[in-house]
């Protein structure tokens, strides 16, 4: 028996919540020159669907360190402060910044996180291969990187819902890499059976 789609999308409060937690994050860094770009299934999502993938449990930003540092310094304490964001770094370079609303509870162990949440990653250019910088995190996600001219210059023109946001110049090649079949839900792959 095939999976049907509906199975897996998230409720609609949390996939709201993911929203703003996207909107109040890229306006900041708008508002303050903050460069970033989406990242992971925030990008698939835009490419594919320009909107939130609805199975997807959070958002990905993509930041280099001095733009995080920024970030951390400028934004973090307003997110905490006007919006009651529980933010912490998972990793070196691995920021959480998770909703309190939604019902949903988390504690400090990264395995018990379920609230909705949107995850910053710093990225480091090692000779024209932008990777993630910490090692550790690098190994988790080996596959998420960009060739430089790939990713840079960034792009203002994807399409989450009603927001405009940076990206990568070529996608396709890190999607590709990712995802596999990009183009296809997980449940539309004809592998995918209960």
């Amino acid at each position: 028996m095939e999976v049907k789609g509906d199975e897996f999308n998230l409720p609609e409060m949390y996939l709201n919540e993911l929203y703003l937690l996207l909107k109040r994050t890229t306006d900041l860094c708008h508002k303050h020159n903050i460069q970033y770009w989406i990242d992971g299934g925030t990008l698939l999502g835009c490419v594919r669907e320009k909107r939130q993938i609805p199975y997807d449990n959070d958002t990905d930003l993509g930041m280099i360190q001095e733009d995080y540092d920024k970030f951390r310094n400028i934004c973090e304490p307003i997110l905490k402060k006007e919006f009651n964001y529980f933010i912490k770094e998972i990793h070196t370079g691995f920021l959480k910044i998770l909703s309190r609303v939604c019902g949903l509870q988390h504690t400090e162990n990264e395995n018990d996180i379920v609230s909705p949440c949107l995850d910053i990653i710093v990225y480091h250019n090692f000779n024209g291969i932008i990777s993630i910088k910490d090692r550790a995190t690098r190994h988790m996600y080996s596959k998420f990187r960009f060739l430089e001219n790939n990713l840079f210059p960034l792009k203002k023109e994807y399409i989450y819902s009603d927001l405009v946001l940076y990206g990568a110049i070529n996608p396709y090649p890190y999607l590709e890499r990712c995802y596999g079949d990009w183009t296809k839900r997980i449940y539309e792959l004809k592998e995918y059976e209960r």
